[in-house]
């Protein structure tokens, strides 16, 4: 069987006649494009299994090599530059030296086509002998990294097949900095350090056991109370002493920077997604576009979000996947606040490169391995969460789902409104059980984002702040410190 390769490049022909004149040869050249369009259509009509790239490409991000790759096409390249090899390793794409011989690319090539199930897992080796990265999770991305940036590749010094070595050792410079030039790490509640959220000698997550890593919040529209959920979910969790990163992937209104008394003039995540397309998004990367905050007894890191909802397209699908696994392979937790529009785009995926204006909802929720679905107990939001699960399902099937009934009191839907709510639930809602009931306290709720500060700073003894902290804390993982009295006590004693 011939696997045909369109190449693209100042040096593809000498490589393409070689490959070509070889007697019996696997690969054979069909397609030379004189750009990346070309390229792009001669693998979307199905002319070639293989598309290789000879010479340094910058127009190259994760967006392109992800969608080549959603195809089912290798993407090879050979550059003589080591710096840019390593930004393409990241964003998934076989990389080789530029003077490689015909033979090294067949070797390569064959290694790439037999690993099983090409279409959603990473290549299996690079040129430069190591692999991609360790596989995070399987479906999302064929771009992965390692842990906190580093790339795996083979050491002489290591005794095993493979040993972390960083992947920005060749020199490889990122830029922090938002495209409307503010600094992300401004902010009145903004704490100085290393980066690290957790102070030497706390439990790791494994020593007790929590949600699990990836976290979603999500609510359908009209404002359930999605945003003060996500923050004070991601508080309590940092306040038990985890490492938590709070990611805003509301393209359509984010507020976390608001709840938090944040400046909102940078957007973290977008920074993040755009470093992550480049190919340059690692630990130091990280350090740079998170806000650290202090909440409580814990801290807290945030990749604030959007300023404005038309920057949509700087939050693409496969980047924002790269970070929600640096991020998910750096903290404890991520907890991530998704818009409420879950439209898939279908014709886009398929037909165009085009972004799709809800691929950071889709993306998170494909990604997370719980998602908190919010609603509103009244005659309007109930109807509207009960309609929108099934796309949530649809969007998350891999997700643990757990519905949370947000602002439940007896004005909006009559006495005893927790069993009312839970019967209407039943008779007209879906199989999923209602998981938590948060009451209605608007007074509390705008005293906290009046003054920038989570349920635990502002009203420690809230029924709102316990409901809040039962859905992710359950009673014999609360330490000390985080318990209602500790913060009360704290509280009143710093006044």
């Amino acid at each position: 069987m011939t696997v045909s390769i369109a190449a693209h490049g100042s040096g593809s022909g000498v490589l393409a006649e070689q490959l070509n004149g070889r007697r019996h040869g696997a690969f054979r050249v069909v397609r030379q494009s004189e750009s990346l369009e070309e390229l792009m259509g001669a693998c979307q009509a199905g002319l070639a299994q293989v598309a290789l790239f000879v010479g340094d490409d910058h127009s190259l991000d994760a967006t392109t090599v992800d969608r080549l790759r959603a195809l089912g096409v290798i993407v090879l390249i050979l550059s003589p530059d080591r710096v840019e090899r390593e930004r393409l390793s990241r964003v998934g794409a076989v990389t080789l030296p530029a003077d490689a011989g015909v033979a090294q690319v067949e070797e390569i090539l064959s290694s790439a086509l037999d690993v099983p199930g090409r279409r959603s897992d990473p290549p299996a080796v690079t040129g430069d002998g190591g692999a991609p990265g360790p596989r995070i999770r399987p479906g999302i991305s064929w771009a992965r990294v390692g842990h906190s940036g580093f790339a795996v590749q083979p050491s002489p010094d290591s005794t095993g097949p493979t040993a972390p070595v960083s992947a920005d050792s060749g020199g490889v410079e990122s830029e922090g900095t938002d495209s409307e030039g503010s600094n992300p790490g401004e902010g009145s509640r903004v704490t100085k350090g290393s980066g690290r959220n957790r102070p030497d000698g706390t439990r790791s997550a494994e020593e007790h056991p929590g949600p699990p890593g990836v976290l979603a919040v999500w609510g359908p529209a009209g404002a359930p109370g999605r945003t003060t959920v996500a923050v004070n979910l991601a508080a309590e969790l940092a306040m038990e002493g985890r490492r938590v990163v709070l990611l805003d992937a509301d393209t359509y209104g984010a507020s976390v920077a608001s709840h938090l008394g944040l400046l909102d003039e940078s957007a973290g995540l977008a920074q993040a997604c755009r470093l992550a397309d480049q190919g340059r998004f690692d630990g130091p990367a990280l350090e740079r576009c998170r806000v650290p905050l202090t909440v409580g007894q814990g801290s807290l890191d945030v990749l604030s979000g959007l300023t404005r909802p038309e920057r949509w397209t700087e939050l693409r699908g496969p980047a924002l996947s790269l970070v929600i696994d640096l991020c998910s392979s750096t903290y404890d937790h991520v907890v991530i606040d998704v818009g409420f529009c879950l439209e898939a785009d279908e014709e886009l995926s398929f037909d165009t490169m085009a972004p799709r204006r809800n691929a950071a909802a889709l993306t998170a929720l494909g990604a997370a391995e719980r998602v908190y679905a919010v609603g509103e107990a009244t005659a309007v939001g109930l109807p509207r969460l009960v309609r929108a699960i099934p796309s949530l399902l649809d969007a998350a099937p891999q997700a643990q789902a757990v519905v949370l009934m947000n602002k439940v009191r007896q004005d909006a839907v009559g006495r005893f409104p927790e069993r009312q709510v839970r019967e209407a639930w039943e008779r007209f809602g879906p199989s999923l059980p209602i998981g938590s009931f948060l009451p209605f306290s608007p007074e509390i709720v705008d005293i906290a984002l009046r003054n920038g500060n989570v349920l635990a700073e502002s009203a420690p003894q809230s029924e709102l702040r316990r409901a809040v902290r039962s859905v992710v804390c359950a009673p014999a993982q609360r330490s000390r410190k985080s318990s209602v009295f500790y913060t009360t006590t704290r509280w009143m004693g710093s006044r």
